[in-house]
């Protein structure tokens, strides 16, 4: 009687996440020259600013994205609910809330720190959705385990295992998603500048709106 949470709706929306992630690092390196999406690099930045440059504010600035990331999935983690074939109606919310309230904060005061740690939040809170496809747990803000899935499965592919075949495509589609994102986040700060974290609110709200409508269409029957 349930819509399996495959369906092509699911699939459009991961791609999308994917885009938003990649945009947004984009906008953050060019206006803040930080990462929000992934913290390899920034946690290991921590240590060369505090020990070894002694630049303590640098530092401190860093952990403090780290820590705003974290609690984003905290959050995330606090809303999750079970629903109807995967679909969690808060998750669409939260995108939802959240690009409003940076759209009203790009529009007064993006050049605070405090919005560079609202858009570390915002990305924490997606990477900690709950997100299956064919019951597979998807993230959907760094790339590096898309990579390594992406080659671990197109071996498998190649050894002959052709139920993989899906997952190969997969991971090409969130990696698109992502440098696709990036790419159109490049294009947008050099035509229109810091402008482009408005655009960027609302097509993340956008985003929400969508998985609101589009999850909730009427059942399928098996």
């Amino acid at each position: 009687m349930s819509r399996p949470a495959s369906s092509a709706w699911l699939l459009a929306w991961i791609v999308l996440l994917c885009l938003y992630s990649g945009a947004l690092n984009i906008f953050t390196l060019l206006r803040f020259a930080y990462s929000v999406s992934h913290f390899s690099g920034n946690l290991l930045d921590i240590a060369d600013d505090m020990l070894l440059r002694h630049a303590l504010e640098q530092g401190w600035r860093i952990l403090a994205l780290v820590g705003f990331f974290t609690l984003g999935a905290f959050v995330s983690g606090v809303l999750m609910r079970e629903g109807r074939a995967g679909y969690r109606p808060l998750y669409g919310y939260l995108m939802l809330g959240l690009g409003l309230l940076l759209w009203l904060w790009s529009r007064t005061g993006h050049e605070q720190a405090g919005f560079l740690y609202a858009l570390t939040f915002t990305m924490g809170c997606q990477n900690g959705l709950h997100i299956q496809y064919r019951s597979n747990v998807v993230r959907t803000t760094h790339m590096t385990g898309n990579l390594t899935d992406f080659g671990v499965n197109l071996g498998y592919l190649a050894a002959g295992h052709r139920e993989v075949g899906w997952k190969v495509w997969f991971s090409l589609l969130e990696i698109a998603g992502y440098v696709g994102g990036g790419a159109l986040a490049l294009l947008l700060y050099l035509r229109v500048g810091q402008a482009s974290f408005e655009w960027f609110a609302l097509a993340y709200a956008a985003g929400g709106l969508f998985y609101l409508v589009a999850g909730r269409r009427p059942l399928e029957v098996a």
